[in-house]
């Protein structure tokens, strides 16, 4: 069986995901959802009944705190992740799912939100 890796950091992803996992699930696809600490986030995908793992919580806006939080929660998707077989993982831009990537053979696919300005 495939299994899907699926990273949320933020609530609209969460939203984003939750009919993406139902359909997936649907066609046959073990899903893994982890999910950065956010009680909006965790109310969604449980009211959803879309279950994950929680990993991680945020740092704040100082940049040292951030660094140590990018390795921190990257380290613990590693450990969630190790033993799975991940056939993909997806996320929108997950900086912590791109870090435990570039340390695995695993593929991933990210989705990303391009804002531009015309002047």
């Amino acid at each position: 069986m495939k299994t899907i890796w699926i990273d949320i950091c933020h609530p609209p992803q969460a939203v984003f995901y939750i009919p993406i996992v139902r359909a997936l699930k649907q066609r046959g696809y073990t899903i893994l959802v982890t999910v950065q600490e956010n009680r909006e986030s965790f109310e969604l995908l449980n009211n959803a009944g879309v279950p994950f793992v929680p990993a991680g919580r945020k740092f704040g806006r100082n940049k040292i705190l951030k660094t140590w939080g990018l390795l921190r929660r990257s380290i613990q998707l590693l450990q969630i992740v190790k033993s799975k077989k991940i056939w993909i993982a997806v996320s929108q831009g997950s900086p912590y799912q791109i870090v435990v990537c570039s340390l695995s053979p695993m593929a991933t696919f990210g989705i990303f939100n391009i804002r531009h300005t015309t002047i």
